[in-house]
């Protein structure tokens, strides 16, 4: 700037820029070799607060860092500043402080998985001044769905997978199903554990009669994505066969087994074992016989039907035949159906005949368990056992506390006699694991432990989640052997003190040692025992996993259970 002669002074304007703090800026000016240095206090817009968020954005749940500022420091003794959120489900503080001297603060908001995509308005107020952030929150959803189905799919599993858009949330989902036909069953909502991408399920195809669509719906946060799958007929020959019969000795069965082809080809007929003295004539279908008075019992005869393409398709048919008195055709272990060593102290066991009773059959509702049901005992050495289930012809019951080696007779009774005794050998321990359908083999009745769920795939016909490493699963059993705290028979195990095993037990799931939690009688109920177990991180992974218990004996060998099957999945982070 110029002074103009014979003045000792001049004016100027200095334009600012707008500032966050106060600030000084250190202005000179400089005239005949001298300069002055004076300073000019830039002062902030009335804005005493700022508020602030990283990242401004979250899809699916997540944690987001924000800070508040002000634009002077604190007073002396600090400063609260009121937090809050207009989503009722953000997790934020109330309040957070900033120190004397200082100009901010931070903390972290948790925004959980929304069902609708939508915007979380932050705000901040001190002294009467507010500021205010927003965030845009995507709602968790699905983004595509597959279905892996054999081709041509005719009829059973079709695996299937959804991918979410994200793995931020940190809470169990639920994500519902449609099918939008009744010959595709799929489960209703799938189970979702926190930090998921992909949810894997099975889908059941029925058999249809002619070619057909069906579509997979999943929907969630506003948004859905299908899949549409063939269904095909199948072209394997059909099989017609009776279901069941019910006949006195001396009494002839008769039918006729029908087979078609629906592409005109051979079809070969063949059955199973058949009981002495029936006939099956394999190119009429025609089958016959006349059961002895001695051949009471209960009878399954397989009948097969296949094409020369090599398609097939069996059926059985069930054939009982009446006695005077019951008749017990096996005893099986109630677990694993096996017949080798179907007792051991306390287990339960299952006998299987016919003519045991005319009664409906009858469940235990009430403990301790009754040693009659439906007008029928089970008796070992002339003592009734407690019973848990009774019908024509099977019976549920609890075994003898007999010691190992001892030999027994068992006796069904009725009000029309008694059966022929049929004698066994008890032994130490006879482990065996529940499975799903009854049958000792496959999926496996074990729990995910604290849950409602099976450790199996996401199906659609129970309820149902693949366990991840970590998890602890609740495997039931019988004839696991003696425990500490010893239960009478009949009356249910005890919560306290738990009725833990005396033999050292090991579990295996998929290939790996499990670390056992607890391994004794399950609370509350009568022979059934509880393993309570930690799925390994080295098991092996996938829809099918093996489960085996083995026992130690006290001649130092083991005793292995039954092998089933649970559902392990890859932890997704």
């Amino acid at each position: 700037m110029v002074i103009p002669a014979g003045a000792s002074s001049a004016t100027f304007l200095a334009s600012a820029a707008q500032v966050t703090a106060e600030t000084i800026v250190q202005t000179t000016a400089t005239a005949g070799g001298n300069s002055y240095v004076f300073p000019i206090t830039l002062a902030p817009p009335d804005q005493p607060l700022l508020l602030s968020c990283t990242p401004a954005r979250i899809v699916a749940a997540g944690t987001v860092e924000c800070a508040v500022r002000m634009l002077r420091p604190a007073p002396n003794g600090g400063a609260t500043v009121e937090l809050a959120g207009d989503l009722p489900a953000i997790q934020l503080p109330s309040s957070v402080w900033i120190e004397a001297g200082e100009s901010s603060a931070s903390f972290g908001v948790h925004i959980p998985a929304v069902d609708a995509d939508g915007l979380a308005t932050l705000s901040a107020a001190f002294g009467g001044a507010a500021a205010t952030a927003q965030l845009t929150v995507e709602a968790l959803k699905p983004t595509s769905l597959r279905c892996t189905p054999p081709q041509p799919l005719t009829a059973g599993d079709v695996p299937c997978s959804v991918i979410l858009n994200s793995t931020g949330f940190s809470s169990d989902v639920l994500l519902p199903l449609l099918s939008s036909s009744p010959n595709l069953l799929v489960p209703q909502v799938l189970a979702v554990r926190p930090h998921t991408g992909t949810v894997t399920f099975l889908a059941r195809a029925l058999p249809v009669a002619a070619p057909a669509e069906a579509t997979v719906t999943a929907t969630f946060g506003g948004a859905s994505v299908e899949e549409t799958l063939a269904l095909t007929p199948s072209r394997a020959p059909t099989l017609t066969v009776p279901e069941s019969f019910s006949v006195a000795p001396g009494d002839p069965v008769e039918f006729t087994v029908e087979t078609k082809d629906p592409d005109g080809l051979v079809v070969i007929l063949s059955a199973g074992d058949l009981p002495r003295g029936a006939s099956f004539d394999t190119r009429s279908g025609a089958f016959r016989w006349v059961p002895a008075q001695n051949q009471a019992g209960v009878y399954r005869i397989e009948f097969d039907a296949r094409n020369l393409a090599l398609l097939s398709t069996s059926h059985s048919v069930r054939i009982e035949v009446l006695g005077t008195r019951p008749a017990i055709s096996s005893v099986h272990d109630a677990a694993s159906w096996s017949q080798e060593v179907p007792c051991s102290a306390g287990a339960l066991a299952t006998v299987i005949g016919s003519g045991f009773t005319s009664a409906p059959a009858e469940l235990l509702s009430a403990l301790p368990a009754p040693t009659a049901l439906a007008n029928v005992r089970v008796l070992a050495d002339g003592s009734p056992l407690p019973l848990l289930f009774a019908s024509a012809n099977q019976i549920n019951f609890q075994c003898p506390d007999l010691p190992a080696g001892s030999r027994y007779k068992l006796v069904v009774e009725n009000g029309t006699g008694a059966s022929e005794a049929f004698e066994g050998t008890m032994s130490a321990a006879a482990p065996a694991i529940f499975t799903v359908d009854g049958s000792g083999k496959g999926p496996g009745a074990i729990l995910l432990a604290g849950t409602a769920g099976l450790a199996q795939p996401r199906n659609p016909f129970y309820l149902a989640q693949p366990a991840v490493a970590g998890d602890v699963l609740s495997i039931f059993a019988t004839g696991l052997g003696p425990v500490y705290n010893p239960v009478e028979a009949g009356q249910a195990s005890p919560a306290d003190p738990l009725a833990r095993l005396t033999m050292p037990l090991t579990v295996w799931v998929g290939g790996a040692v499990a670390e056992v939690q607890f391994a004794g009688l399950a609370p509350g109920f009568v022979g059934l025992y509880q393993v309570n177990a930690v799925v390994p991180s080295g098991a092996e992974t996938g829809r099918g996993v093996a489960v085996k218990l083995e026992l130690g004996g006290l001649d130092g060998r083991t005793i292995p259970s039954n092998e089933v099957t649970v559902a392990v999945e890859a932890p997704q982070h």
